[in-house]
């Protein structure tokens, strides 16, 4: 299982990673982009092998990621999740190309939701 884990503040990442490996334990490989450049150069080496993304809807410096979920979604099948504590922009990061909209503290819950832990 491999996760990219679009996410700018360093405190969420390790929370996110945290929900990621305790419901997946150690078949887990994630990729953390916290910027719009480290996400695009996750999208060229790991896409072809990624199975879930978690996308922030901004990122520092004022980095909005929609455009970056319009091409994914042109290009990525899998399950693109938009994550916010603004749930207002969840809907906008659906109308872009998300499949799914979970806010950030609930991803736990969206995991045990999605997916069994017999993977």
């Amino acid at each position: 299982m491999k996760v990219l884990v679009v996410e700018d503040n360093a405190h969420m990442q390790a929370l996110l990673c945290d929900a990621l490996k305790n419901h997946f334990g150690h078949k887990i490989e994630i990729v953390i982009a916290k910027n719009l450049s480290e996400a695009n150069l996750a999208k060229a080496e790991h896409l072809h092998s990624t199975d879930l993304i978690l996308m922030d809807s901004s990122l520092g410096g004022g980095e909005h990621t929609f455009e970056l979920i319009k091409d994914l979604s042109t290009v990525y099948e899998g399950l693109m999740v938009a994550m916010s504590l603004e749930i207002a922009k969840h809907q906008a990061m659906l109308e872009c190309g998300c499949t799914h909209a979970c806010e950030k503290t609930n991803i736990p819950w969206f995991l045990s939701r999605e997916y069994s832990t017999g993977m």
